[in-house]
């Protein structure tokens, strides 16, 4: 697992965390909205809001997804997903990330990239919230190695089960074989 903090002074930070399931081959993604800030420390946190749904939101990368966005840091572009299930719909962005240039506020420069989940009720479309954490070039690193690395071991796993599923075959013993009347085994010879 990899974790990302973003606290800031404003309280709109995000936090972050990327966690492999080989068992469900995928990586969840797990955001957290900033609650507090304390100024005298300069330090954020994040726990007042660890039992808030609204303040947090959980996604499933499939392995596709996973590729996706090793692809969108490789190509320096943009991976857009959209996953629909029967409680709410959520929207999923990878894409460069760009501020403003200190001289000159009207010029953008991309210091890295940016992950921003967004998840709606189907019920209620005013029932939403928003997450956005920036990762610098540094952190793109990081992400994408342990992108790689979680799709490695999705592939492990899949080649185990395969080498023990065909070791199985191999083990079981396999039904006799019917031998075929005389004129029908002449006739197949006959084909060959």
């Amino acid at each position: 697992m990899i974790q990302f903090f973003k606290p800031n002074p404003k309280n709109t930070g995000c936090a972050c965390s990327f966690k492999l399931s080989a068992k469900d081959d995928c990586i969840f993604i797990n955001m957290i909205k900033q609650s507090s800030w304390d100024d005298s420390k300069k330090r954020g946190s994040f726990a007042g809001n660890s039992q808030n749904q609204k303040m947090l939101a959980a996604v499933k990368l499939n392995s596709s997804e996973i590729g996706e966005i090793i692809s969108a840091i490789r190509r320096n572009g943009e991976f857009n997903s959209f996953h629909d299930s029967v409680k709410q719909i959520t929207r999923i962005k990878f894409s460069p990330y760009k501020r403003p240039v200190k001289d000159n506020p009207s010029e953008t420069t991309q210091v890295g990239f940016s992950l921003s989940i967004s998840k709606e009720n189907k019920e209620n479309s005013q029932d939403k919230s928003s997450f956005i954490i920036g990762f610098t070039f540094g952190e793109s690193v990081k992400v994408e190695s342990f992108f790689l690395l979680s799709l490695a071991k999705i592939f492990e796993k899949s080649i185990i089960e395969q080498d023990n599923k065909s070791t199985n075959a191999a083990q079981s013993p396999s039904p006799r074989k019917q031998e075929a009347p005389k004129e029908e085994a002449a006739a197949d010879d006959d084909l060959w």
